[in-house]
């Protein structure tokens, strides 16, 4: 029996992720906004594994493994709910195929995301580069098929739920903008001479996904979540496990 309510697990990963954004971004402006090395041409302000490259890269390294150990037990938690007397989930539809594809994107994304961190890009630019596009990639991806799994809970119950609505159109939100800043992102850092845009964007994108991480309090909160049970299995309401 968890003695930690599980609406707890994403917003630890929010704090620690929301943390290491600020606690980085403040080191480089207390510190006079230096030009690092590995900020090349005439770029002055710097991509998060610039920073994460110097000294902070100890809040680096520790502030994404919280992050995604946290988020990753968030999704899982999310689609495997507890049971009891052996109870087993009875899918109506497709349901399954989307669960686990985004937890497997999802820890894919944590595994991307803790080494691109471990490989920062002064020693492993590559690496780093690599990695990141799959960290990016990996969490657009889990996105896309949570909501695809939730547009079905959605036409299979008629839409009954208003928290289900909203949940699912702020994640579509999400993950369309991600999608957009990720592609603008993309260009800028190809395509214009100073890297300036592209840095911004970066940071962006990164605050950004503090809401992609949030989505999952709701979704672990005792009501909604007690709901998706009820939709997922087709046990009468009372029969529900928490």
């Amino acid at each position: 029996m968890w003695s930690v309510p599980l609406w707890t697990y994403p917003l630890i990963a929010a704090c620690s992720w929301l943390a290491m954004l600020i606690s980085m971004l403040a080191y480089w402006l207390e510190a006079g906004e230096p030009v690092y090395e590995t900020m090349r041409g005439s770029r002055t302000f710097p991509f998060i594994s610039d920073i994460g490259s110097q000294e902070p890269k100890p809040v680096f390294v520790f502030g994404s493994f919280l992050t995604m150990l946290f988020l990753s037990l968030s999704i899982i938690l999310k689609q495997w709910p507890r049971e009891k007397d052996q109870i087993v989930q009875r899918s109506r539809y497709t349901g399954p195929f989307c669960t686990y594809l985004s937890i497997l994107s999802s820890i894919i994304g944590s595994m991307a995301l803790v080494l691109s961190a471990v490989f920062d890009n002064n020693h492993y630019r590559t690496l780093h580069d690599n990695t990141s596009f799959i960290f990016i990639t990996s969490f657009l991806l889990s996105g896309i098929f949570i909501c695809a799994d939730y547009i079905q809970v959605g036409i299979h119950s008629n839409w009954d739920h208003e928290v289900l609505v909203k949940i699912t159109t702020v994640r579509l939100f999400i993950v369309i903008v991600e999608l957009f800043l990720s592609l603008a992102f993309k260009w800028a850092s190809i395509n214009t001479s100073t890297k300036h845009p592209s840095a911004i964007l970066e940071w962006v994108v990164a605050f950004l996904f503090t809401g992609h991480i949030l989505c999952f309090f709701v979704d672990l909160h005792p009501p909604f979540r007690t709901y998706l049970l009820y939709e997922y299995t087709s046990l009468p309401m009372s029969e529900i496990p928490f």
